[in-house]
């Protein structure tokens, strides 16, 4: 709830950094929680602005498939979401995916995210078949067995929303039951969010 004093904090340190002529590398990190900050309270220009400069020298200075580079960009990609850009969010998404799979060498809780972000963005786009194939190929990515996690949790309640919005109601239902099977062998507590979208759904 203190998102105005983060903001002039971050503001204050990246003009201190600007000042100090900081190295490219480490202003990088200044920029990037900048947009972060202003994405959060709404200043898109702002947000805009940042995001768009610390990929720019990141890709520069990093590489355009450095994890440093895929940071900032999941992070404008998440504003993009956000503020309904969904096109140029896809894009990045899309890159964003392909390259933590690369450097990952396979599934990891960052290509799950951005799996969900992705069923998001078809979702806010009512592109349910979209919205389903990419449920589908992430539940798919685990092979013969979906394992005890909440990413794993989280992507099952995406899928069961995309199928009950296309009228798959047996198929949203089993993998709700899963989902919520994962969340009671984790203990997820009734109160959390995970919880409160199985209620819902």
């Amino acid at each position: 709830g203190e998102w105005p004093a983060a903001q002039a904090t971050i503001t204050e340190a990246l003009a201190v950094a600007r000042a100090r002529r900081l190295s490219e590398f480490r202003l990088v990190h200044f920029l990037r929680r900048a947009g972060e900050i202003n994405a959060w309270i709404d200043n898109i220009a702002e947000a805009d602005a940042q995001l768009r400069e610390a990929l720019a020298i990141s890709e520069r200075v990093n590489g355009p498939q450095h994890p440093a580079t895929n940071i900032v960009r999941r992070a404008l990609q998440r504003h993009l979401l956000w503020t309904s850009r969904t096109d140029e969010a896809e894009a990045l998404a899309r890159d964003v995916l392909a390259n933590d799979r690369a450097h990952a060498g396979g599934e990891t809780y960052l290509v799950e995210d951005t799996r969900r972000m992705l069923i998001e963005l078809h979702s806010n786009r009512g592109d349910l078949e979209a919205e389903r194939a990419v449920a589908a190929e992430a539940i798919a990515a685990y092979g013969e067995t979906i394992p005890d996690t909440f990413q794993a949790a989280a992507l099952l309640v995406s899928r069961a929303s995309s199928l009950a919005a296309s009228g798959d109601t047996a198929a949203a239902l089993a993998a709700l039951q899963h989902a919520n099977a994962i969340a009671g062998h984790l203990g997820v507590a009734r109160g959390s969010m995970l919880r409160g979208n199985l209620a819902v759904l």
